[in-house]
């Protein structure tokens, strides 16, 4: 008996023994990405084993290799620009080799994206309906800027230029009730109630989520007209290096340059971008008019620096750093001109327990400074302001059940404000919030989604924030509706800022104030093919104690944040993409926007009805050579809007007419790694100098070139 005992005690030990030898083979994954049709294959496609950290890029071959994996079951994901992704999932217990075909497509809908729940889900499952613009739309468009970029995925998306920098309007709401992401972090810093977009650099970029409607439960206050997630480029070669630059009217010149490397455990990504533009004005200079140019002239630095530790297959440890300059200069001579800097850190760490559950942890500071310069005394600064936003948050994912998806958190939020036009100088606001979201997959055809936000303001005390939507599929039909609240805290320049956007006016904080709500109602239909996707979306957004600046009765020139009754925004979003044959792709959008003080019963200032855009795209592909061609037009609608006297601070209505503005841009891919693009920006040279929301200096020429010096290949074969 006591011999079997030992026997048995030794059996369990080599069984023991093996299992864990087996739980830590060294597999190797091998195998070739080519195209569907052509049989051609894709050199720097993206294969990721979903669920981990692990992920490389083929070869000039189209090959890939992925060494040391252990055993077990993987989702392995494989993607290229202008692609359908492809997933296979498989067995991995030795070595495995497997193959790629992926189809040519102009949206892809197998894309992994996380805004929409932020949780990784392909696009096409998301309950909540995301839309996205790739890496290979923006270079194909010759987009220099976010502002273009983003231009490109919904009409109801409006920019307006101005001197002190670019406005933003999604859906009828101004840019303040958007949030901006990085890689999920958040932008903070503001200038006339937008975040300052020359920061966003486009070649950093590898793709852009947007989502539309409150979305406070995921990410708190300002995300009552949406959410714009901007995802920067991870290197996937051991050595990676990119130079270009842009050229444009009014001597306007973008340059990038980064290198990146990824050995073994470690990856590295520095990023340089200088941007730079003379001006220009649309009403030339006379005795009776401002020197104050139309745009003023700036240049921009931006340093970026991201460090990625990849520990175990479950651990991993991310750095980012970012430096910004910006020197904004004035025509007006008055011996004093901003400039504006920007000081970002993200430290993360996430431990993978298994391809389903994670748990993350994350400290997020950013600092944004504008301070005065004063030409006389050899250019000496001095803080004007300064906004210094920091986040610290443990989160987690948990798959509980077989088909529950359980997304949770804790964060410190922390804002801090100073300013020469505070009587205190600096305030401080905080915000402890708590979170859970819970994914189900009812079944095979049904997903429901369902969650709680609860926050603790220093300042407004305890709310609630509650979500639910859900997602009906019924082969490539996808029906998703959805009711979120909107919550957003005034800003601490709301409360306590004094400041004078331009001479003739002044702007008082309210400590008044009242927190906005809102509460958003969607439903929309999606149809989606390889070469096909369609979509319709209605919503209301009604928005209590919406926050305006209003006029004094006593003094025009004086205006004071105030809280207005109520707001209603209704709208329709119609979206259209088709592969059409011999190389040919169409894009269409249109959108229908009814916002309403119902206080006045009038029309939201700065909001037109109807926009729209139509894209049409032509492709050729060789071997070495590969054209691109896109004729682009955006239709702007009737727009109202209100224009102040100089002097007497009198306010007068006016609309702005309705108008088209066209584009074309060429690309031309050369050596694989070579980008060569030129194009017309307003072909037709549509000008209205007397609008300050169209500030469009006409016609404009660009040229660029972007060299990706990893990809070069000049062999001939």
């Amino acid at each position: 008996m006591y011999k079997v005992k030992i026997k048995f005690k030794i059996y369990l030990t080599l069984l023991l023994g093996f299992t864990i030898t087996t739980g830590l083979a060294n597999n190797t994954l091998t195998g070739y990405v080519y195209t569907k049709n052509t049989k051609d294959p894709l050199p720097f496609a993206n294969i990721i084993l979903q669920g981990t950290t692990i992920g490389t890029a083929t070869d000039f071959e189209g090959k890939f290799e992925i060494k040391n994996i252990k055993s077990g079951t993987y989702n392995i994901i494989a993607s290229y620009s202008g692609y359908l992704s492809e997933k296979k999932q498989v067995e991995i217990t030795g070595d495995l080799e497997l193959e790629f075909k992926l189809e040519e497509t102009n949206y892809d809908i197998n894309a992994v994206v996380i805004t929409g729940t932020r949780t990784e889900r392909e696009l096409k499952n998301v309950p909540i309906l995301t839309n996205i613009v790739g890496r290979n739309q923006i270079e194909s468009t010759g987009s220099a800027s976010i502002l273009d970029a983003l231009s490109l995925s919904l009409p109801s998306i409006n920019f307006h230029s101005g001197t002190m920098g670019a406005s933003m309007q999604l859906a009828g709401l101004e840019g303040k009730y958007t949030v901006f992401l990085i890689d999920g972090e958040k932008i903070s810093g503001e200038i006339n109630g937008n975040i300052d977009y020359n920061r966003i650099k486009t070649a950093n970029i590898e793709r852009i989520e947007i989502v539309k409607g409150a979305s406070g439960l995921l990410y708190g206050s300002n995300a009552i007209g949406g959410v714009v997630n901007i995802i920067t480029k991870k290197p996937k070669q051991a050595v990676e290096a990119t130079i270009g630059s842009r050229y444009s009217n009014f001597n306007q010149i973008d340059a990038d340059a980064s290198v990146g490397i990824n050995i073994k455990k470690f990856s590295s990504k520095t990023s340089f971008s200088y941007n730079k533009t003379d001006g220009y004005d649309l009403v030339p200079y006379s005795v009776d008019s401002s020197k104050r140019r139309t745009q003023e002239a700036f240049d921009s630095k931006t340093l970026n620096q991201k460090l990625e530790y990849k520990a175990s297959e479950k651990l991993n440890f991310e750095a980012t750093g970012n430096y910004y300059e910006r020197e904004r200069f004035n025509s007006e001579g008055k011996g004093i001109h901003k400039k504006d800097y920007d000081y970002t850190y993200n430290l993360k760490s996430t431990y993978r327990i298994n391809t389903k559950n994670t748990v993350s942890a994350a400290w997020h500071s950013d600092k944004y400074i504008t301070k005065d310069v004063e030409e006389f005394f050899d250019d000496r600064e001095f803080v004007d302001y300064e906004n210094t936003s920091s986040n610290a948050r443990v989160t987690g994912t948990f798959n509980i059940l077989e088909k529950n998806t359980l997304n949770t958190g804790i964060e410190y939020v922390e804002d801090k404000l100073f300013s020469k036009r505070i009587e205190e100088k600096r305030k401080q606001i905080s915000e402890i919030i708590f979170y859970t979201q819970d994914e189900y997959d009812v079944c095979s055809y049904f997903t429901a989604i369902a969650g709680i936000r609860a926050n603790i303001n220093s300042v407004y005390g305890f709310h609630a924030v509650p979500q639910v939507s859900g997602m009906f599929k019924l082969s490539s039909m996808k029906i998703r509706a959805g009711y979120s609240m909107g919550y957003r805290s005034p800003g601490l320049k709301e409360l306590y800022m004094i400041f004078s956007p331009v001479p003739i006016i002044e702007i008082r904080g309210n400590s008044d104030l009242m927190p906005e709500t809102a509460n958003y109602f969607t439903v929309s239909a999606e149809y989606s093919k390889s070469i096909f996707n369609a979509s319709l979306s209605v919503y209301q957004n009604n928005i209590e104690n919406m926050i305006k600046e209003v006029q004094d009765l006593t003094d025009t020139r004086i205006w004071v944040y105030e809280n207005i009754k109520n707001v209603s925004v209704t709208g329709i979003d119609f979206n259209l993409r088709a592969k059409l044959n011999y190389g040919f792709s169409i894009n269409g959008s249109y959108s229908y926007v009814d916002s309403e003080n119902e206080t006045s019963g009038s029309q939201m200032l700065q909001t037109s009805k109807h926009n729209g855009a139509i894209m049409a795209q032509y492709k050729l592909t060789k071997k070495r050579y590969g054209l691109t061609v896109n004729l682009m037009s955006n239709y702007y609608g009737e727009t109202p809007f209100e224009e102040m006297h100089e002097i007497t601070g009198e306010i007068t209505s006016k609309v702005y007419e309705p108008h088209t503005i066209f584009k074309l841009t060429t690309t031309h891919r050369l050596f694989s790694g070579a980008l060569l693009t030129a194009g017309i920006d307003n072909i037709f040279d549509y000008v209205q100098s007397d609008n300050p929301l169209s500030l469009n200096p006409g016609r404009r020429y660009f040229v660029g070139l972007l060299v990706n010096i990893h990809r070069l290949n000049f062999n001939k074969n």
